[in-house]
């Protein structure tokens, strides 16, 4: 029988999102943090849209999580961080030997909306370079104070709002947070990233600085999870297995050193999240993530408890392969970060994961036979130890028969 194989045409995707909906670009937090010689990562200044913001936005740590480790061999980066925030990096080379001959400064926001961090980033890309050469102290705040009340203001509440046709491009080409761009940099290991999160593990992704790039990364990893659009909600068409596919992970964006004994507390070490760092020692942690991904490297921790079960069910398959060529075969159809070979992308995973769902509906409580997972294409008899385990975590309580002897190709995961 003829693999499976879900095609996309490119000139019939529509997008998943309205595209006439307008994107709220109210500002919950501006802030500013600076290197201090003397004193270390600072946070210099902050202001919040409200008292009640104020109250639940914790800034702890936030001047570690916008100037990551490594940063200072940089003249220009840019950081994402959790509750939808972003923040702008700057160097200038100076000559006052108090300063070690730089001025470092991040200019961040913190939002409610992924999608209004690209309208507020040349806004604080620019002011990051404009206080740097303004002096080693932060004296006047104005332009800062001007810009967040004139988006908070009854002005943009009226007609500032941006249509999420109009920032597209900008999303897509300046953090890098596409599919295309995801499968371009992982090739067949994306679709081990892909299991990776079905099965509901934790992933730390390391990387040396420009470290923007690895956020945008994180961001792109969550909308693989997704299914495709219905009129009908997901828990009526999957029962409780819908119900437990809708639990997406955290995106905690990027993480430092100083984050450590947080990411070590019991609550986190069930956490079903994804995050990124520049700070070596975090991968040597063991116990804070399941999956580390460092540079195109994937590798299983020693520390997760079904760590060989894990590495088994993550192998690369024929399946996988297949699964490659047909997302090459979408990639060659356009150019990157186009708006429909990002849709295409999308609806090819989320097409995948509706199908997953529904062959583990038919077997909830029964046995599933190779055969079953086979015939239609849509997985190989390697894949019965991934889907065992998928059925584990989504408790659909099937019986997956497992292979008895096949060697195994080699498996892109340590």
């Amino acid at each position: 029988m003829e693999p499976l194989t879900i095609d996309v045409d490119l000139s019939q995707v529509s997008p998943r999102i309205n595209t006439r909906d307008g994107v709220d670009l109210s500002i919950e937090c501006m802030f500013v943090t600076k290197f201090d010689t003397k004193r270390g990562n600072l946070l210099e200044y902050s202001k919040f849209r409200t008292v009640e913001a104020e109250k639940e936005l914790d800034l702890e740590g936030i001047e570690f999580r916008t100037l990551p480790s490594g940063i200072h061999k940089l003249d220009t980066d840019y950081v994402h961080n959790t509750l939808f925030g972003i923040a702008c990096f700057h160097k200038l080379i100076t000559a006052e030997t108090i300063e070690r001959g730089a001025r470092m400064r991040s200019v961040g926001v913190l939002v409610k909306d992924y999608r209004a961090m690209v309208t507020h980033f040349t806004f604080c890309e620019k002011q990051a370079q404009s206080l740097n050469e303004n002096g080693a102290e932060l004296t006047d705040t104005t332009t800062l104070e001007r810009y967040m009340d004139r988006q908070n203001g009854d002005v943009q509440k009226s007609h500032a709002h941006r249509l999420l046709s109009d920032m597209f491009v900008n999303d897509v080409s300046r953090s890098v947070s596409s599919l295309s761009s995801l499968f371009h940099f992982y090739g067949a290991s994306l679709l081990t990233i892909w299991k990776i999160l079905l099965l509901r593990k934790r992933i730390l992704f390391f990387s040396d600085v420009p470290i923007g790039v690895v956020c945008a990364r994180v961001h792109a990893c969550g909308h693989l999870l997704e299914l495709p659009l219905s009129l009908t909600p997901v828990e009526e068409r999957h029962g409780e297995l819908g119900r437990l596919f809708q639990q997406t992970p955290t995106r905690y964006y990027y993480i430092s050193v100083n984050d450590l004994t947080l990411f070590e507390k019991q609550e986190y070490q069930n956490d079903f999240f994804i995050a990124c760092t520049a700070d070596k020692i975090l991968t040597e942690k063991t116990n804070i993530y399941d999956v580390l991904c460092d540079r195109r490297e994937l590798i299983v921790s020693p520390d997760t408890s079904t760590s060989p079960g894990l590495r088994q069910a993550l192998q690369i398959t024929p399946s996988d392969i297949r699964r490659t060529n047909a997302l090459n075969k979408i990639c060659s159809e356009g150019e990157r970060g186009n708006m429909l070979m990002e849709m295409a992308i999308h609806d090819y995973f989320a097409e995948m994961n509706e199908a997953v769902l529904n062959l583990l509906k038919r077997h909830t409580c029964s046995k599933m036979e190779i055969e079953d997972f086979t015939k239609d294409g849509l997985f190989d008899a390697h894949d019965g130890f991934f889907l065992q385990k998928l059925s584990d975590v989504l408790e659909a309580n099937v019986d997956v028969e497992l292979p008895s002897a096949i060697k195994s190709k080699c498996c892109s995961i340590c």
